[in-house]
């Protein structure tokens, strides 16, 4: 093989970077009663992207129990 065909295996490519969805200050909290069951949402707190009856578990165990809100995403707005 030639030096040429080889030089892939030498020279690894860069990472791609994963882009981090961090929650934008203009996102406003929906009240928690306006949320059904299977609403895509995301955590005001941390940015983490969620299904409404998971809600209440991922502020209780991510935040102890205190998050900023939960704002609809996607179609739900």
């Amino acid at each position: 093989m030639s030096t040429t065909q080889l030089d892939w295996l030498a020279e690894p490519k860069p990472a791609e970077e994963v882009e981090t969805l961090e929650p934008t200050p203009k996102e406003e909290s929906t009240p928690t009663d306006q949320i059904g069951n299977w609403d895509q949402v995301i955590c005001l707190n941390c940015g983490k992207h969620l299904l409404g009856f998971a809600v209440e578990e991922h502020t209780i165990k991510v935040h102890g129990g205190r998050i900023q809100g939960i704002g609809r995403r996607g179609n739900d707005r």
